[in-house]
C-alpha cells in the first residue's frame, strides 16, 4: 500500500446537510445532468448512491471541458475524482472507506475521497464488472461479474477469495450473467440476465455461510420478459426491487426465496403532457426513504427534446 499516492482533488460547493436527500435535491443537483442531447446523439448518465450512517453519497459523471469527470457528492462536499479512475460501475461504503468498481480494479477510498489502495481483479477469459454489494454477514463486499458468477472481496485480509460461478449456465447449457446483487443476514440476491429467453432471467438466492443456492426464482418467460444487463436490485421494507430498462420490478422477498417461478409488479412513472402521456425512463440507482423511491429518469418534450428529471414512487 502506496500511502503516499493522494487522489487530486477539486473541491466544490455543495449544500447537503446529514439530512435524508429530497425530491428537490435530486432535481436541482443531480437529474438535469444524467441526460445530454447533442443533434440526434443522446448519452444517458447514471447517479449512482449508497446511504451509510454519514447520510447520502452520490457519485455522477460529468462533462467538463470536453472530457468526462467522476463527482463524489457527500453530504458536506462535493470531489472531483482523479482522472485515472475512468467508469465506475458502482460503489458502496464500509466503515471510513469508500470502496469503488470498475472492470478492472476495485478501488478504496478514505472518506475524503484520498487513494488508500488499488486492487486488481483477477482476469478470466471474461472479467467485465457490473455490480457489488457489502455483505455484512461474514464482512465481505461480492462483485458481479457478468457469466463468471460473483466473486468475493475479505475485508479482514483486503484479498479477493473464492468466485462463485453460482448458475450462470442453466440445464439447456445456456450463459446467464450476474449484474446486481443485494444483500440480508446470509444471503445474497443476485439479479441475473439470459440477455434473451433462453438463458435464466431472474434472482438467484446464495447463502453465503453454507456457498449453496437456496432458489432460483425465475422470470415468467412469456409475461415478464428478461432482466436486463444493466439492471440493479435492491432490497426495502420486506420487497425486492429491480430497475430493470427504466421500469421498476416488485416483488416479495418471500416469492424470490420459495418460488421457482415469479411474475413481478411493473411499476411505471407516469408523465403527462397535454394530451399526450409517456413514462419516465429510470437510469441508475433507486434511492429509498421511507415508503418512497426516488431517483432520476429520462423524458422526451413534445417536440422531441430529452431530459432529465427527478421522480418519486410510493408503494
Amino acid at each position: 500500500m502506496n500511502n503516499a499516492i493522494v487522489v487530486t482533488l477539486s473541491l466544490l460547493l455543495s449544500k447537503f446537510a446529514l439530512a435524508d436527500i429530497t425530491l428537490q435535491d435530486l432535481d436541482k443537483n443531480f437529474c438535469p445532468y444524467t441526460v445530454e442531447q447533442s443533434g440526434t446523439n443522446l448519452y444517458t448518465f447514471e447517479l449512482l448512491h449508497a446511504k451509510s450512517v454519514y447520510g447520502d453519497f452520490f457519485i455522477q459523471r460529468r462533462m467538463s471541458e470536453n472530457y468526462r469527470i467522476n463527482l463524489l457528492t457527500t453530504p458536506k462536499k462535493t470531489i472531483q475524482l482523479a482522472s485515472w479512475i475512468g467508469r465506475i460501475k458502482d460503489f458502496t461504503l464500509v466503515n471510513e472507506s469508500i470502496f469503488l468498481l470498475t472492470n478492472d480494479y476495485l478501488i478504496e477510498l478514505d472518506h475524503k475521497a484520498h487513494l488508500i489502495e488499488k486492487y486488481a481483479l483477477p482476469r478470466s477469459n471474461q472479467y467485465k464488472s457490473f455490480g457489488l454489494s457489502f455483505h455484512e454477514s461474514d464482512y465481505s463486499i461480492y462483485i458481479a461479474r457478468g457469466k463468471r458468477g460473483i466473486l468475493r472481496f475479505e475485508l479482514n485480509t483486503r484479498t479477493f477469495g473464492t468466485n462463485y460461478s453460482i448458475n450462470t449456465v442453466n440445464q439447456s447449457g445456456h450463459l446467464s450473467s450476474a449484474v446486481s446483487i443485494a444483500s440480508q443476514g446470509d444471503q445474497l440476491y443476485i439479479a441475473m440476465t439470459g440477455q434473451s429467453e433462453k438463458g435464466f432471467n431472474g434472482v438467484t438466492v446464495f447463502n453465503t455461510k453454507t456457498q449453496n443456492i437456496e432458489n432460483l426464482a425465475e422470470y415468467h418467460k412469456r409475461r415478464s420478459g428478461v432482466v436486463s444487463p444493466d439492471a440493479r436490485i435492491y432490497l426495502n421494507s420486506g420487497k425486492v426491487f429491480i430497475n430493470n430498462m427504466g421500469w421498476i420490478h416488485e416483488l416479495t422477498i418471500d416469492q424470490i426465496q420459495t418460488r421457482s417461478t415469479v411474475r413481478p409488479t411493473w411499476r411505471a412513472i407516469a408523465l403527462r403532457q397535454g394530451n399526450h402521456q409517456q413514462y419516465i425512463m429510470l437510469k441508475g440507482d433507486l434511492v429509498f426513504s421511507e415508503n418512497q423511491i426516488m431517483g432520476c429518469g429520462r423524458y422526451r418534450t413534445l417536440d422531441h427534446k430529452y431530459f432529465g428529471k427527478a421522480f418519486a414512487y410510493t408503494y
